[in-house]
C-alpha cells in the first residue's frame, strides 16, 4: 500500500531530524522540505515551489513522474505538483508571528531513475521558492526568494560474505564503486573477529556455528542480525550515512552462506527465537528491512556434496581424520552438518512457518564448473575408464555445480535468476574446483559476475534505461524437502565410491562353533563389482587384539590360523581362563587400495579384578587443526595394573568437550576446529576422567620416503625437522618416537602409521 505522510503540523514538527545530502531512493522513504518565513505579512502572497534537475546527462526525464512527487501539506491535505513540477500556493497574512508549512518529496523507487552502467546512479536537484506577482501588480513578475539543492540516489549496498571467508569480498568495491558511490558500499564481516595479536581474521564462528540455535551466541542468523544493526541500521558506524541521507532500506548481495541468512532474516513473522525482528517493523516502518536482494551461489535447499560427504564420512569411520578428504578440499568438512538438504539445519531454514514476506524480492545467480574438475576426482566423482563411475557427478550434483553447490539449490525458490556463463567456482581454490585454466575466477573474483549483480541492482533490462520494464526481483518461495529417493541414490553411490580412497573400510561377518570364526565380507552394498576376490581374499592381513588387565601381548592370549576351508576366515583359540576380551579387524589390499574391516569384539571374559578408575589416552595431546582422533578407555585395577578397554557402540559411553568451538566431539571420534585449548571428559560405568588437549601448536610435514634399501635390506623413512609418531591405526593413538637428529630410522612394512609434527614455541604461530 502507498506510504501516506501526515498533515498534523506537529507530528511532523517533534519528528523530524535534518539530512544534509538528500533522499536514497528505496521506493519507500519520503524527504520533508521545510518552509517558513520570518517575520509579519500584512497581505496574503501567492508563491511557487517547484522542482528541477540541475544537471540533465539523457534525453529521457532522470526520474519517472518527476513533477508528480513534489507534494506540499497545507491546511490538512495533500497537494501535488503539475507535470513541470511546480506547484502555487498562498501564504496568508500572519502579523507578528512566523508562518511554517511543508513539502516533500514522496518515496521514488530507484528503477524510476533514469541510469548509467558507467556512471553513479547520483543525480542534483534543487527545490526553488518564487514570489509570484501580485494581481494590483502584474508587471513585477516573480521574483526568487529561496532554493535548496538535494541529491537523490540509488540504495547503499551491503555485502554479506560466505562462510570461511570473512575478507572475501574485498574485491567487489571497487568494481561496484562504477555504480554507486564509494559511500553507500558497505562490506560487513559476521561471526569473526580480529586476532590483535597476529593481526588475522579469525573467522572460527562464522564457518563452524549453525545457521540456527537457541543460543543467540551461537546463532548464525542472530549474529548477522546484530551485525547489520550495528554497523548498517544503527548510527555509530553508519553515522554519516544517516546524517546526509533520508532512507530506510538498501541493497544486498550476498554470497553463500550470506545469501541463505539473509533470506532467513526476511521472516514475515518473529520466528528465530522470537529474538530477531519479522521483515517488516516498527524500526523500518513496516516497510521491509531490505529493498532488493542478490544472492550469488547461495545453497538456498543446502547442497547434495554435503549429504554425499556425511555419507563418506560414516563409511570411513572417521572421514577427516584419514586421507579419505584432500588437504586442498579441507574447507568441505565445515559445511557438511550445516548445507545437509535431507538434514536438520536446513530443514529449519527452509520451513513454511519461516517463509520470507512476500515484500522481500529476490534475484538469484548462479555459476557452474565442469564437471571433470580435479575436485569431482579427489572425491570419487569422476574416475576415468569405468563408465559407472562417470554417473557420480550425475547423481550427487543433479543439474551442475559451482564445485560446492549444486546448480539447483543456487536458484531453488525464486523466478528470477540469471545464470552467469563461463567457467567461474563457488571459491578458491579456484583452479581445483574447476573455474577456466586461463583466470582461475570464482564468483567473488569474476568481474563479469559483479557487473550482472550491479546492473541488476542498477537497471530494468541489461543496463539500459527502460522505464516500462519490470524490475527482475521476485518474491521468493520456500524449498520443499528434497526427494527421498535422490537421497537414496546419494547414500548407494557413496557405498560405492568409498572404494576408490585409501584406506577403504568394510564390515566383516562373523560366526562361532567351537573356536570363534570370523570371515571377511565379500561386497559391500550388494554391487558385485566390489566383491572381495579369493586371491585378495588370501591376501587378508588379520589383526587380534587383547583387551583386558593381563600383562601379556595378543599374541600370548590367543592363537589363530587361516581357515585351509575358506580363504575369507580365521579360526581363533583364546588361551584357558582368560579374562578380558579379544578384538578382530581385517585388511587387505587390493589394486594399490587398502580395504579395512571395523573392528568387532568376538570373545569376552568377566574379570576379577575391580576397576577403581579409568584414564583416557591420549593425555594432554597436541593436535593440528583439521585433525582427528578417536581416544582409548583405560581401567585402573585396585592391584594398580592397568587395560585397554573396548568400548563397544551399545557401551554408554558419553564424550564431553570443554571448548567445543577448538574440540569437538563427533561420536567417538574427536576433531580439531581451531586454536585453543579443550578438556576432554570422559564417563563409563559411572567413573569419570579428563584428558587435555591443544590444538594449533602442532604443524604437519611430508615424510620422505626414498624407494631404495640399505645394505641390510631395509627401507628407510627420512624427514626434514621435528618429531616422528607412531601409530597402529590411522586414528592413533600417536607415540613419539624420536625427536631429535639423525631424522631417519628403519620402515619395517609392518602394519603402522607413521606423521610428522613439529612444536612450535609460539601458539599464535
Amino acid at each position: 500500500m502507498p506510504l501516506i505522510p501526515t498533515t498534523q503540523m506537529s507530528a511532523l514538527e517533534s519528528s523530524l531530524e535534518p539530512v544534509s545530502r538528500g533522499l536514497i531512493a528505496d521506493g519507500v522513504t519520503p524527504l520533508i522540505i521545510k518552509i517558513h518565513e520570518n517575520g509579519a505579512a500584512h497581505t496574503p502572497q501567492t508563491c511557487r515551489l517547484s522542482l528541477i534537475h540541475t544537471s540533465q546527462r539523457y534525453d529521457s526525464p532522470l526520474i519517472k513522474g518527476l513533477g508528480q512527487h513534489l507534494c506540499l501539506i497545507q491546511n490538512g491535505e495533500i497537494r501535488t505538483a503539475n507535470e513541470e513540477g511546480e506547484l502555487e500556493f498562498t501564504i496568508p497574512a500572519h502579523p507578528n508571528s512566523t508562518y511554517t508549512l511543508y513539502a516533500f518529496i514522496s518515496p521514488i523507487e530507484s528503477y524510476d531513475m533514469a541510469n548509467s552502467s558507467y556512471y553513479w546512479e547520483l543525480f542534483d536537484f534543487e527545490a526553488r521558492i518564487g514570489l509570484l506577482a501580485s494581481k494590483e501588480n502584474p508587471e513585477e513578475g516573480e521574483r526568487f526568494l529561496a532554493h535548496r539543492l538535494f541529491d537523490v540516489s540509488k540504495p547503499p549496498i551491503v555485502l554479506i560474505h560466505d562462510l570461511n571467508a570473512g575478507e572475501s569480498m574485498k574485491y567487489l568495491p571497487s568494481v561496484l564503486s562504477n555504480y554507486r558511490p564509494a559511500e553507500l558500499i558497505y562490506p560487513i564481516t559476521y561471526g569473526c573477529k580480529m586476532n590483535l595479536k597476529t593481526g588475522r581474521l579469525d573467522n572460527t564462528a562464522n564457518t563452524i556455528y549453525p545457521l540456527f540455535d537457541y543460543d543467540p551466541n551461537r546463532s548464525l542468523v542472530h549474529i548477522l542480525d546484530q551485525q547489520l544493526k550495528k554497523e548498517i541500521e544503527g548510527t555509530p558506524t553508519t553515522e554519516r550515512l544517516w546524517k546526509e541521507w533520508a532512507w530506510t532500506r538498501y541493497d544486498v548481495i550476498a554470497h553463500g552462506q550470506g545469501g541463505l541468512l539473509t533470506r532467513m532474516l526476511c521472516a514475515s513473522e518473529p520466528v528465530w527465537g522470537g529474538q530477531v525482528l519479522p521483515f517488516r517493523n516498527k524500526e523500518n516502518f513496516n516497510r521491509g528491512r531490505f529493498h532488493f536482494i542478490v544472492t550469488i551461489g547461495t545453497p538456498h535447499n543446502g547442497t547434495s556434496l554435503a549429504r554425499y560427504l556425511l555419507e563418506l564420512e560414516k563409511l570411513s569411520n572417521s572421514l577427516f581424520s584419514n586421507q579419505i578428504l584432500p588437504e586442498e578440499l579441507s574447507f568441505l568438512k565445515y559445511f557438511r552438518d550445516k548445507f545437509d538438504p535431507w538434514g536438520p539445519q536446513m530443514q529449519i531454514a527452509n520451513h513454511p512457518n519461516c517463509a520470507p514476506d512476500p515484500g522481500a524480492l529476490f534475484h538469484l545467480i548462479r555459476s557452474f564448473v565442469d564437471s571433470n574438475s580435479e575436485a569431482y576426482s579427489l572425491l570419487g566423482l569422476k574416475l576415468s575408464g569405468n563408465p559407472y563411475w562417470n554417473k557420480g557427478t550425475d547423481i550427487v550434483l543433479k543439474g551442475g555445480s559451482d564445485g560446492i553447490i549444486d546448480g539447483a539449490s543456487q536458484f531453488e525458490g525464486c523466478s528470477s535468476v540469471t545464470h552467469q556463463s563461463g567457467m567461474i567456482a563457488h571459491c578458491e581454490p579456484a583452479k581445483l574446483l574447476g573455474a577456466t585454466t586461463y583466470s582461475y575466477v570464482t564468483q567473488m573474483t569474476s568481474y563479469d559476475l559483479i557487473t550482472t549483480a550491479a546492473r541488476l541492482l542498477t537497471s530494468r533490462q541489461s543496463g539500459n534505461y527502460n522505464p516500462d520494464a519490470s524490475p527482475p526481483f521476485t518474491p521468493f518461495t520456500q524449498p520443499k524437502t528434497r526427494d527421498a529417493a535422490w537421497k537414496k541414490q546419494i547414500e548407494d553411490f557413496a557405498a560405492l565410491a568409498i572404494l576408490s580412497f585409501n584406506p577403504k573400510i568394510l564390515e566383516f561377518d562373523w560366526d562361532t562353533s567351537g573356536d570363534i570364526f570370523v570371515k571377511f565380507a565379500q561386497n559391500i552394498s550388494g554391487q558385485a563389482s566390489s566383491e572381495v576376490t579369493p586371491a585378495a581374499a588370501r591376501a587378508i592381513q588379520w589383526s587380534v587384539v587383547y583387551y583386558g588387565p593381563e600383562e601379556m601381548d595378543s599374541e600370548n592370549a590367543a592363537t589363530w590360523v587361516t581357515d585351509p576351508q575358506d580363504p575369507y576366515g580365521i579360526q581363533i583359540t583364546p588361551r584357558e581362563n582368560l579374562q578380558g576380551d579379544i578384538v578382530v579387524s581385517a585388511l587387505y589390499e587390493e589394486q594399490e587400495n587398502l580395504f579395512y574391516g571395523a573392528p568387532m569384539r568376538v570373545y569376552s571374559q568377566p574379570i576379577e579384578k575391580e576397576i577403581t578408575a579409568i584414564l583416557c589416552k591420549p593425555e594432554d595431546t597436541i593436535l593440528d587443526v583439521g585433525a582427528g582422533l578417536t581416544p582409548e578407555l583405560w581401567a585402573i585395577y585396585e592391584d594398580g595394573s592397568q587395560g585397554r578397554l573396548f568400548i563397544d557402540e551399545d557401551s554408554e559411553l558419553e564424550l564431553s568437550s570443554s571448548n567445543p568451538d577448538t574440540l569437538a566431539v563427533d561420536g567417538r571420534s574427536l576433531k580439531a576446529l581451531a586454536r585453543g585449548e579443550a578438556t576432554l571428559s570422559a564417563s563409563w560405568g559411572g567413573f569419570h576422567c579428563n584428558s587435555g588437549y591443544q590444538v594449533g601448536y602442532a604443524q604437519s610435514y611430508s615424510i620422505y620416503l626414498y624407494n631404495g634399501r640399505a645394505e641390510d635390506g631395509t627401507f628407510w623413512l627420512w624427514w626434514p625437522r621435528g618429531a616422528l609418531q607412531i601409530a597402529p591405526t590411522h586414528q592413533g593413538p600417536w607415540v613419539t618416537y624420536r625427536t631429535e637428529p639423525p631424522y631417519q630410522v628403519p620402515f619395517n612394512e609392518e602394519n603402522r602409521f607413521y606423521r610428522i609434527i613439529e612444536h612450535l614455541p609460539n601458539p599464535e604461530q
